[in-house]
């Protein structure tokens, strides 16, 4: 599916998707969307193409954060904006970002559609607060604790209740998956915080010390 999406008869759109392709990253949100969704009993074709919109969504995401922060390699390989350019690459993530919720509006996923757009507002936003933190050095943990959760935990909050709903699992019990996801990308962006510090370029596939550089408080 994700090959299928990432082919065009644009010959740019293929090649940038084949590159895309080729990282092969951990896939952790859509491995998540498919956990939680087999709790229930999900309609493996739909479990899928909602899957397949979250990594879409974070994909989208990458490819803007790369040319933000003008990194040049990621998962052990040149970057899109490093093999083509900026423009190219922020244009690609808003068009994997619009292709994501068309998948889901195509295939009825209306629900599902209003989960992941909440998630990707607070995704946003979250990206916003990071940045109006920037070189302020008198925050507390609980102000840092609450920019993680908007921009990297939400996303996996509403992979895991977006699962959740298309297995067809209650209020309750989607609500505790929700959870779960929340604490997950909370664990996640903690560990790449430290990772940006005493990680190992050849070992995590990207550039170390951005964070400081940047001001970024973790």
């Amino acid at each position: 599916e994700l090959e299928q999406t990432l082919t065009s008869e644009i010959g740019l759109i293929s090649a940038i998707g084949q590159h895309l392709i080729s990282m092969k990253g951990k896939r952790i949100r859509p491995t998540l969307v498919l956990l939680a969704a087999a709790v229930g009993k999900p309609d493996p074709a739909k479990a899928i193409k909602v899957a397949l919109a979250v990594e879409l969504i974070h994909t989208a995401t990458l490819l803007h954060d790369d040319s933000i922060d003008r990194s040049h390699l990621r998962r052990g390989l040149p970057t899109v904006n490093r093999l083509w350019n900026d423009q190219v690459s922020v244009i690609m993530g808003d068009y994997l970002f619009c292709k994501a919720f068309l998948i889901l509006h195509e295939a009825g996923l209306h629900e599902v559609g209003a989960v992941l757009s909440a998630g990707s507002d607070s995704m946003t936003y979250g990206e916003m607060f990071q940045m109006d933190l920037r070189r302020r050095y008198d925050i507390c943990e609980a102000t840092y604790l609450e920019m993680v959760r908007r921009k990297t935990a939400s996303l996996f909050a509403s992979a895991c209740e977006a699962g959740a709903i298309v297995g067809g699992l209650g209020e309750l019990e989607t609500a505790a998956l929700r959870r779960y996801g929340e604490g997950v990308g909370v664990a996640f962006q903690i560990v790449d915080d430290i990772l940006d510090i005493v990680g190992d370029v050849a070992v995590i596939g990207k550039p170390v010390g951005n964070d400081l550089r940047d001001g970024r408080i973790t």
